[in-house]
């Protein structure tokens, strides 16, 4: 059971699901290139979609990492809940400091850009 709620954190980091990660997509790097016309403003917004792209890749990384320990730890199925609660705990951690680490990049960027700017840069998809 530990193994299958670990899988699925595994896979909803590792797959960018976390707050805010359609909002940091590199495709939005050309959009603000297009529509923001201030040199300054444009090189803080670019600035902090590269680091929140770059924050979300450590967490997967990070969560990827543990997810392979925990298979080796578990493999022989001689590890105790708190060795594995462990696992859990950390990942669960990496989730929390990651939906953190992008609202507050979602704040830099409402900071930076302007409304229209936003709205043009994340606009919901067509249908």
């Amino acid at each position: 059971m530990i193994v299958a709620a670990l899988l699925t954190l595994h896979f909803l980091l590792g797959g960018h699901a976390l707050i805010g990660s359609d909002l940091f997509a590199k495709k939005n790097d050309s959009v603000v290139k297009q529509v923001v016309r201030d040199e300054a403003r444009k090189t803080e917004a670019l600035r902090t979609l590269e680091q929140a792209r770059k924050q979300l890749d450590e967490t997967t990384k990070r969560v990827s990492r543990t997810s392979k320990e925990f298979q080796k730890a578990d493999e022989d199925q001689a590890a105790g809940r708190a060795e594995l609660q462990a696992f859990v705990d950390s990942v669960n951690e990496d989730r929390v400091r990651a939906q953190k680490d992008a609202l507050d990049s979602i704040f830099a960027l409402r900071k930076v850009l302007t409304e229209d700017e936003w709205k043009a840069v994340f606009a919901p998809p067509a249908k």
